[in-house]
């Protein structure tokens, strides 16, 4: 029997106690057999840098709940991605295009790291198809709906003062896309990558419910 008392896995996350939080992860879903605390438990892993495991928590929790939302996609992809396995990263986020529930704009928080990866990429065609989807779901009425605008910025319909505007002003919403908003700004921008990226990361723990949040750790990181 579970202790009602005992803090939840992500407030475990949220104090940064991210050992606790695994243990407490698998303690909840032998009892309940609910995949919410192996979601937080993703964070948990990936906070503690133990990439492969969070991308094969991952796939098990792809496995349990049948694939139907991206989420365990991405932060399949961005365990992957760290750890150099770019062709395993991006067979992953080719895996959110049958999820049956994504962003609210649609499906383009998947799209968004796809563009960023393929920046890396020597086939071109990659990019291209990257943002004729991007181009096709930005004139679409969802594109109104976060990360909707980063898609708009990356695409160049839109300047960074604008995108920013877009920003919800409710304080865990407006850490969260502040981040994401960061991270890609960065993307566009190399001299003033650095200042961006610190900026996402100074949204706080919150904001690693997004995996730009690990993407720009692991750059500021590597560039310490």
């Amino acid at each position: 029997m579970l202790n009602e008392n005992k803090p939840s896995v992500w407030n475990l996350v949220l104090s940064r106690d991210f050992i606790g939080a695994c243990l407490s992860a698998d303690e909840e879903f032998l009892a309940t057999g609910n995949d919410l605390p192996l979601r937080n438990k993703v964070y948990a892993l990936l906070h503690l840098k133990r990439y492969q495991e969070a991308a094969e928590l991952c796939r098990k929790i792809a496995v349990i709940s049948n694939g139907e939302t991206s989420s365990e996609f991405k932060f399949e992809a961005i365990a992957e991605w760290i750890q150099g396995h770019h062709e395993k990263a991006l067979m992953a986020l080719k895996n959110t295009d049958n999820t049956k529930y994504t962003d609210a704009a649609g499906g383009v928080e998947p799209l968004l790291l796809m563009f960023y990866f393929s920046q890396f990429s020597e086939d071109k065609r990659i990019r291209n198809d990257i943002l004729n989807k991007l181009k096709k779901i930005s004139k679409g009425k969802q594109s109104a709906n976060w990360p909707g605008p980063i898609a708009q910025y990356l695409l160049g319909e839109i300047a960074e003062d604008y995108l920013r505007s877009k920003i919800a002003v409710q304080n865990i919403l407006r850490q969260k896309q502040t981040c994401q908003a960061c991270f890609y700004i960065a993307a566009q921008n190399p001299n003033r990558a650095m200042d961006l990226l610190q900026e996402a990361m100074q949204q706080g723990i919150i904001a690693s419910q997004k995996t730009e949040y690990y993407l720009a750790k692991h750059i500021i990181d590597a560039g310490e």
